[in-house]
């Protein structure tokens, strides 16, 4: 069985998350902070991480990436970074939007927009694992 770790520091968001995941076959293991993700991603060693970018800071999410990356047991896991703001809309600094384009900065696989549909996660969790 293919484990999922979510990082995300909305309850809600996670249970949610949690029953469809879980109802689609996958282990889920959760984590409401960067610290507390980044223990579990060790320990876990999930096949794919979903990661929200403002947990207690607003740019948590970015710092947690960047240790996933810089760690020899999480570098090789997908992320998905979800955010609630969205970035065309609200015409975030270029870095953000061109986040594929520095991977130093912003080193995840795919960035989604919050709310996310539970069709496109799954989907987008699919193709990151295969």
């Amino acid at each position: 069985m293919q484990k999922i770790l979510l990082i995300d520091d909305d309850a809600d968001f996670v249970a949610v998350n949690e029953k469809r995941l879980t109802d689609a076959g996958y282990a889920v293991t959760s984590a409401y902070d960067g610290a507390e993700g980044m223990d579990k991603a060790r320990e876990e060693q999930p096949d794919a991480i979903v990661l929200d970018v403002m947990m207690t800071t607003p740019d948590e999410g970015f710092e947690v990436a960047r240790k996933l990356r810089n760690d020899a047991r999480t570098r090789n896991t997908p992320i998905i970074m979800l955010t609630g703001i969205n970035v065309s809309e609200y015409q975030l600094p270029k870095a953000l939007g061109d986040y594929d384009k520095d991977p130093t900065w912003n080193p995840v696989d795919v960035f989604l927009n919050k709310p996310v549909s539970s069709h496109d996660l799954l989907r987008t969790i699919a193709e990151v694992i295969e």
